[in-house]
């Protein structure tokens, strides 16, 4: 976009500035223009940014004060999606501003279970943010496409490389489907690029003997990704579900012993 379109405007307009007044010849003028350019786009690119992260953190703000006990404020979850929406315009201007805005979208979307809509936003997000990417993996991985699952969390290794619980997602889905030798080979390259990574050395023993890899260490990143079911103590006291007060073998509930 508008943003390069600008800055080649004033490369141009600076050339001819400095060459048409004589005051430098020809080969010095375009260089003097593309430095010129070069420091417009800088400032422009930067202010675009900055809009964008302005945006994203009044969409935070929104999305972090929707959650009302066990319920969802719809209209304030509405409010950040829009806020991000927003991104497209700013997109306009700047290069590589739409995949971004459509990863947070993407991202948003499936952590709501919306899925049908998060699925064509992931799609066009760029490899560079690994979540992302890994969420469209798991969409892949839950329709048993497992090449299609592979070929993204590639995707993502690759754009992502220090991305640790990427590298472990894409091992345990691998493992899951049957193919553990091939989680073991994904463990060896993500050790080769976070070789101090404890979690990542675990599940790799942890596959080399047959066992299952353990993820509740990499926290509530993991539990977004809704691989596994969220145990209750990494649930927040005010959003889990009401407990029925019966026991496991007993139709009514236990009595209260008399003191």
């Amino acid at each position: 976009m508008y943003n390069l379109l600008i800055s080649l405007g004033f490369a141009f307009a600076t050339f001819v500035a400095f060459y048409q007044t004589k005051v430098l010849v020809a080969p010095w003028a375009s260089l003097v223009g593309v430095i010129f350019a070069s420091v417009a786009y800088f400032l422009l690119a930067r202010r675009s940014l900055k809009s964008f992260e302005r945006l994203v953190g009044e969409a935070q703000k929104d999305l972090g004060s929707a959650r009302q006990g066990n319920a969802l404020n719809k209209a304030r979850v509405e409010a950040g999606i829009a806020k991000i929406k927003e991104g497209f315009k700013i997109g306009r201007w700047q290069y590589l501003i739409n995949p971004q805005v459509h990863a947070q979208l993407g991202m948003l979307y499936f952590a709501l279970e919306r899925e049908d809509e998060a699925r064509p936003h992931l799609t066009k997000s760029l490899a560079n943010v690994g979540m992302a990417r890994a969420m469209l993996a798991v969409l892949h991985y839950r329709e048993k496409k497992y090449d299609a699952m592979a070929k993204t969390f590639e995707e993502a290794v690759r754009g992502d490389k220090k991305n640790i619980l990427v590298w472990s997602s894409y091992a345990w889905c691998l493992d899951k489907v049957g193919q553990r030798d091939k989680g073991i080979e994904v463990l060896n390259r993500a050790l080769k690029q976070n070789p101090a990574d404890e979690t990542l050395k675990a599940n790799h023993q942890a596959l080399q003997n047959k066992e299952r890899m353990r993820m509740k260490g990499y926290g509530q990143e993991w539990w977004s990704l809704r691989l596994e079911p969220v145990p209750m103590d990494f649930i927040p006291a005010g959003m889990r579900p009401p407990q029925s007060g019966f026991r496991k073998g007993y139709r009514q509930a236990p009595k209260q012993r008399s003191r």
